[in-house]
């Protein structure tokens, strides 16, 4: 592993000294694949964004080097599981060419490189892989080569996922190969959020600059959305930013929080196709100009209709702009919904119900998008 990073304290790739709150977690990955008299363990970590899990697999790395117990590998999936390699061969300086790139010659440059070790490969988001297989394939070609030269090595599998996931990405026969262990990574509490502030912020300024009710201000929001600490990091560098070198008060702290929902609101609207965004931009705002929270399908359809057929653009179908609602709803959404989806009586139509504070959020964010631009590029 390279060495511990020299970035700043409140960037998401710093590595602080120590790990803090994921000790327990820490120990129980190290049981499994370092303190273990077998040649092969193997683990698969899931929690949701944010928790720590890649850091912790991390310091897992630089202490087995550091111990001079193996040599790791880190690798984040992308699409193409060939680029994937070809980071990793890169970085660690592969004695492989980039035009004979698979598992086979990945394992062969790998000995060659450090030979006599245990390996230790760490597997961010295998999930990603734009075909499954090719990651399967890459897992059960990569055992078999080692296996046959009688390496001692284990898989750490990273994901946002529980490890019910693994099923769909290996075949049966590697999952019965792999024998994975679940390590479950819990949400932060507001504690371990401000232990793990702490540590970041003490490397910025000095103590006396802010006080614990200052970060329990950011940790009691974080814990609310999900505990998400690259959302805490972001949203303390602004409040950094906004302090220019003076006291960090628990005002300072609630302007750099409302600035995280302003920008967490704008990624979300953004990262779903553009007539989706508008019908819940729309809905939102008809929302707050009425002074209320829950507008219904027909009202949101018909807004719909006008905003579109504004900027030239033929809408969707009605049953196409019920469905999307749906998708976007507590209900149906694949992760945190835009909103509730109720049917509160028989005979009438369902209506969209919005959080106050989301409600204006949404708003506020879209009335700042381009959207003829939007719905004209699809992006």
């Amino acid at each position: 592993m390279p060495p511990l990073s020299i970035t700043s304290p409140l960037d998401l790739e710093f590595i602080p000294p120590t790990l803090v709150a994921r000790e327990n977690e820490l120990q129980e990955i190290t049981d499994y694949v370092v303190n273990t008299p077998f040649s092969t363990e193997n683990v698969w970590v899931s929690g949701k964004a944010g928790l720590g899990k890649t850091l912790t697999c991390k310091f897992l790395a630089s202490q087995v080097e550091r111990d001079h117990i193996g040599k790791a590998f880190y690798m984040i999936c992308e699409k193409s599981i060939r680029n994937s390699i070809d980071k990793v061969r890169t970085h660690y300086r592969l004695p492989m060419a980039r035009r004979d790139i698979s598992a086979s010659t990945f394992a062969s440059a790998v000995l060659e490189a450090f030979p006599d070790m245990k390996y230790f490969f760490i597997i961010d988001e295998p999930d990603k892989a734009y075909a499954k297989r090719d990651i399967a394939n890459f897992v059960h070609c990569l055992w078999n080569y080692l296996i046959d030269e009688h390496c001692k090595f284990s898989f750490l599998f990273i994901s946002k996922f529980d490890i019910v996931r693994a099923g769909k990405i290996f075949p049966v026969d590697t999952l019965s190969r792999l024998q994975l262990k679940s390590v479950i990574f819990p949400v932060y509490d507001a504690p371990e959020i401000v232990a793990i502030l702490r540590q970041r912020l003490d490397h910025v300024v000095d103590s006396y600059k802010y006080d614990l009710s200052t970060l329990y201000v950011l940790a009691r929001h974080i814990r609310k959305v999900g505990g998400d600490m690259r959302q805490a990091l972001e949203i303390l560098r602004e409040a950094v930013k906004i302090a220019k070198g003076q006291m960090l008060t628990t005002s300072i702290m609630e302007q750099g929080v409302e600035w995280g929902k302003k920008t967490w609101w704008t990624r979300r609207l953004r990262s779903i196709p553009p007539h989706w965004a508008l019908i819940t931009y729309l809905a939102a705002s008809y929302c707050k100009d009425q002074d209320i929270v829950k507008v219904d399908e027909p009202t949101t359809i018909k807004l719909y209709n006008q905003a579109v057929r504004q900027y030239n653009i033929e809408p969707l179908g009605p049953s196409t702009v019920y469905w999307i609602i749906k998708q976007l709803s507590g209900s149906r959404a694949d992760g945190e919904p835009f909103f509730e989806h109720k049917l509160e009586k028989l005979g009438l139509s369902a209506q969209i119900v919005f959080e106050q504070g989301e409600r204006d959020r949404i708003t506020n964010v879209g009335r700042t998008f381009d959207w003829a631009d939007m719905l004209t590029l699809g992006v």
